[in-house]
């Protein structure tokens, strides 16, 4: 069963007929037993009412031919009536009880009451209620009687029979409706998979390129996390076009310059140096370019937890050695210990993009900081990385020129200018940002927060 609907409405209905089935058979009984209660009442009434008819005469016990209840005068009325004297000595019985005894029940002492169901002579069962009693006003070596009334129990089955079909009947029908009930709200509650699965399949026929937003909360980080994968993807492909177009147009100078040398060539022999020269530059550009194409893309599902801390100890432990002619003072805040998913080549290019240049263009002093930061809208914790310099800084009209690729404030200092370019793109591609300020040191501030 690989429906959630499915398997949902069988439990309920599993548990709608336990419930049910349990509710049924407490209220049976409790049915049935105010149904005892109420047939045991009428026989103790019945039993009054002969107490009450009762006549001594002449010592003896004798009983009117006219009773006040007449079903005791009909033959088949079902109501019972016998008076025993002694332990089985018959006395009187009704006209409806002409041709059955009902069993009398031993009662030890005048006033003793009991109420049982016994078989009576017919064969069928009766509920039937004794009572012993004792005439002060005959002989004194009179013994006790017995006043019996019963009555059979068909009637109280049948009540019992037609109440536990009415059960049968609403119950089920209240679990045919709860069941419907369930079917619509399940529908309602499982709308958003199914909006979901809609749109996945919209994404893969390529009319959507991103799931929608107001989702439930339940289903929030699924679908953001899914956004995430898929704007990585789409950023993954656009990275490997532009890369291979990069690597394109890289490569044209240095194949333009062995083509020439080859052109312009004579007799002696071909300047070696140049094309050497000119070949070493093709594989450091193809390196690089496929060392960008292979790069993970930031932050994304499915990658271990990378020690963040580890990282930039071990990045500004060898800057340090690098950079020993200044004298460089780093001081690192952060906790003992601080991990994110991510791809460890990728955090060490922006951590030692970010290192370098602070190493490079400070005084005597960087600051380092790094903390835990948590996303907006839930999901699994990120990260704030903060470096600080006591350089010249950055001018504001410069802070975004230098996050293009190529881009140099001083053409002085040696390098390429594409490290800050790099640390924007794979910041963006991990869905964090990258911002520029004034350091409190007096210097640049990079802050990247993921």
């Amino acid at each position: 069963m690989r429906s959630l609907s499915a398997r949902l409405l069988l439990v309920v209905s599993v548990l709608l007929i336990v419930f049910f089935g349990l509710t049924i058979v407490v209220l049976e009984g409790a049915f049935e037993r105010s149904a005892e209660k109420a047939v045991e009442d009428r026989l103790e009434a019945r039993v009054i009412m002969l107490l009450s008819a009762a006549q001594t005469d002449d010592g003896l016990l004798a009983m009117p031919d006219e009773l006040p209840e007449p079903r005791f005068s009909t033959p088949g009325s079902g109501v019972l009536g016998q008076i025993v004297s002694g332990p089985d000595e018959l006395v009187w019985r009704s006209e409806s009880s002409v041709g059955v005894f009902v069993p009398s029940m031993a009662l030890r002492a005048p006033g003793q009451r009991r109420f049982s169901q016994v078989r009576a002579s017919d064969g069928e069962l009766v509920f039937a209620l004794s009572l012993g009693v004792e005439f002060d006003d005959l002989a004194p070596r009179t013994p006790a009687y017995t006043f019996t009334v019963a009555e059979r129990t068909a009637p109280f089955e049948a009540q019992v029979s037609r109440f536990r079909r009415q059960l049968l009947t609403y119950f089920a029908a209240l679990a045919l409706m709860l069941l419907a009930a369930q079917a619509v709200l399940l529908r309602w509650v499982l709308k958003p998979l199914r909006q979901v699965e809609d749109e996945i399949r919209d994404i893969e026929q390529g009319d959507r390129r991103e799931l929608s937003k107001g989702y439930p909360s339940e289903l929030a980080g699924l679908t953001q996390n899914t956004n995430r994968l898929l704007h990585a993807e789409r950023k993954r492909r656009v990275r490997y076009r532009n890369t291979l177009g990069n690597l394109a147009h890289s490569l044209k100078t240095p194949l333009a310059v062995l083509r020439n040398t080859l052109n312009d060539r004579t007799d002696s022999a071909l300047d070696s140096d140049l094309m050497q020269q000119q070949i070493d530059r093709m594989n450091d550009i193809v390196g690089y370019q496929l060392q960008r194409a292979g790069a993970s893309g930031g932050m994304t599902l499915g990658q271990d937890r990378v020690d963040l801390v580890a990282i930039v100890n071990d990045i500004t432990g060898a800057l340090a050695k690098v950079y020993a002619d200044k004298g460089v003072r780093c001081e690192l805040q952060a906790p003992p210990s601080l991990a994110a998913r991510g791809d460890r080549g990728d955090v060490m290019e922006m951590f030692g993009n970010v290192l370098d240049n602070a190493f490079k263009w400070c005084r005597t002093r960087v600051d380092v900081s790094l903390r835990q930061a948590t996303r907006a809208h839930g999901g699994e914790d990120g990260f704030e990385f903060i470096v600080d310099d006591d350089g010249e800084g950055i001018d504001v009209a410069h802070r975004d020129g230098v996050l293009a690729r190529g881009a140099r404030v001083d053409e002085k200092v040696a390098g390429q200018g594409i490290g800050l370019a790099v640390v924007r793109e794979l910041v963006e591609l991990s869905g964090g940002t990258l911002s520029l300020g004034e350091s409190a040191l007096g210097g640049a501030q990079v802050r990247i927060r993921i």
